[in-house]
């Protein structure tokens, strides 16, 4: 699957990175499902973005489009991502 609003987005390194499907992670970038509280503020989190931004993919006449990270950020995110949830488990 393809975002339409962000064509140059790789949803199957942001569903990895997230632990979602990249179907369900084109849905939402597509304004097609709403993430649970968590899934938006991971996404957020991810893309830079605040939750407001991703709360407004679901009316695009009310939001410019936001623009998306590089992949290089999104690899930086995860490795720290996966340290610390390690450090919480251990």
């Amino acid at each position: 699957m393809r975002c339409l609003a962000y064509p140059d987005l790789d949803l199957q390194l942001l569903g990895r990175v997230l632990g979602l499907s990249s179907t369900y992670v084109g849905r939402i970038l597509n304004g097609r499902s709403r993430p649970s509280m968590r899934v938006a503020q991971e996404i957020a989190e991810l893309m830079g973005w605040t939750i407001d931004q991703v709360n407004r993919l679901y009316n695009p006449k009310k939001n410019p489009k936001v623009s998306p990270p590089d992949e290089e950020s999104i690899h930086a995110k995860s490795r720290n991502n996966r340290k610390r949830k390690r450090r919480a488990a251990s």
